[in-house]
């Protein structure tokens, strides 16, 4: 309401949020191309369409349709409709194969991207924030350079940046 120019109204609804009840679930859409007879014919034409059971197990048990998961204690929140990286990367091996190509039309802070690179998998993103496509940038800019230390430790870069200094929250 002060953005609106409503100071009055404002404090007349001090301490009261404009919305909804803090979710506690997310749907998550799952899309691949389209099947005309069934989904194993889908599968052997595309690719696309199975679930990985076994690489997803939890607990020993099959995944069921509602996932619990939250950020790593290190894991920096870069956007507020940022997904953990654990549950985007778990997602990742139920769906899909090395090498596939994943599509998100709302990139964000990159945590898909990441998830990918990660992963083995392609990926294919759309972000119309400048803001966040440098946040995203820098963090697979960051990751790239990680794997590049550990994978190669005698080759360090001598002009290393600490990861996220250049990026300020919001």
């Amino acid at each position: 309401m002060e953005k609106r120019g409503l100071s009055d109204e404002a404090r007349q609804w001090d301490g009261w949020r404009l919305g909804n009840l803090a979710p506690k679930w997310e749907a998550i859409a799952w899309l691949f191309k389209p099947y005309r007879l069934t989904i194993t014919d889908n599968v052997l034409k595309n690719q696309t369409g199975a679930i990985n059971i076994e690489a997803c197990l939890i607990d020993g048990k099959s995944p069921t349709n509602l996932l619990k998961f939250w950020f790593s204690d290190d894991e920096l929140r870069l956007h507020e409709a940022q997904k953990p990286l654990e549950l985007i990367e778990f997602l990742i091996h139920l769906t899909t194969r090395e090498g596939q190509v994943i599509l998100d039309p709302f990139v964000g802070s990159g945590t898909t991207a990441l998830a990918c690179m990660r992963t083995n998998r392609q990926f294919i993103g759309f972000e119309l924030n400048p803001h966040y496509v440098e946040i995203g940038q820098q963090r697979l800019n960051d990751y790239h350079h990680i794997e590049k230390i550990v994978n190669n430790p005698q080759q360090l870069d001598l002009f290393y940046e600490a990861p996220f200094e250049k990026v300020k929250k919001q």
